[in-house]
C-alpha cells in the first residue's frame, strides 16, 4: 500500500501498520486507491488478511510481499486496469499471465517462466520491462513475445563454464525497442569476492 507520511505521523504509522485495523480501513477505500504497494513492513498476520482482489481498480501493483493466494489473484480479469505491475520477490511468473494484461504498460519482477507451448502468444500493450533475472538464449524468445517493447532491461547470470562454451553472440532485431540494457554478472566473480 502506498503511504505518503510527514515525518511526524511515522510514529503513528509504527504502532498501526501491524495491526487489524489497517486491513478494514484500507478495505473501505479500495475502490479508490489506484496505487497498490505492499512493502515488506507488513506482519505475516496482516500480509494474509489483505485481499489485493478488492483493489481491482489500481494502475500500479507494486508487491514486495506476497503470499500464494495473493500471487494466484495477478489475473487480467481482477485488475482490468492495470498499467504497471511489479512483482519484487516473485520467481518465474508466468509468461501466459502477463501476455493477457490488455493495459499493462511496463513490468519489473524477478524472472519469467517462459513455457514454449504458447509460443504464439504476444502482448499488444507492454513497452518496458525490467527483469533481474533472465539467461540470454530467453532474450530474443521474450522480444518476439512483446512487439510493442520498446525498453527492455535484464541482467543475466553467467559463469565462465558458459562462456567458454558458448561463442555465440546474441543477434537481436527488434522494430521499436530504443533501449536494450543488459547487465552480465559472472557468478564466480561474485561468489569468489
Amino acid at each position: 500500500m502506498i503511504f505518503y507520511f510527514s515525518a511526524r505521523c511515522n510514529q503513528w504509522w509504527d504502532s498501526w501498520k501491524n495491526s487489524n485495523d489497517v486491513v478494514e480501513t484500507l478495505r473501505y477505500f479500495a475502490s479508490q486507491v489506484v496505487c497498490l504497494r505492499i512493502d515488506q513492513c507488513f506482519s505475516s498476520d496482516v500480509l494474509n488478511k489483505i485481499n489485493i482482489i478488492d483493489y481491482s481498480y489500481v494502475c500500479i501493483l507494486k508487491l514486495c510481499q506476497l503470499n500464494a493466494t495473493q500471487l494466484d489473484a495477478i489475473r487480467a480479469h481482477n485488475f482490468p486496469h492495470l498499467e504497471h505491475l511489479c512483482l519484487v520477490k516473485t520467481h518465474n511468473f508466468s509468461l501466459k499471465i502477463l501476455c493477457q494484461f490488455k493495459s499493462l504498460h511496463s513490468c519489473e519482477m524477478q524472472s519469467l517462466d517462459i513455457d514454449t507451448k504458447h509460443s504464439n502468444l504476444s502482448s499488444s500493450s507492454i513497452q518496458s520491462m525490467f527483469l533481474r533475472q533472465c539467461h540470454s538464449r530467453d532474450m530474443p524468445i521474450l522480444l518476439r513475445h512483446f512487439p510493442q517493447m520498446i525498453f527492455f532491461k535484464v541482467f543475466t547470470y553467467v559463469s565462465n563454464d558458459f562462456v567458454d562454451k558458448s561463442n555465440q553472440i546474441i543477434n537481436i532485431v527488434h522494430p521499436n525497442l530504443e533501449s536494450f540494457d543488459i547487465h552480465v554478472v559472472d557468478i564466480l566473480r561474485a561468489v569468489q569476492k
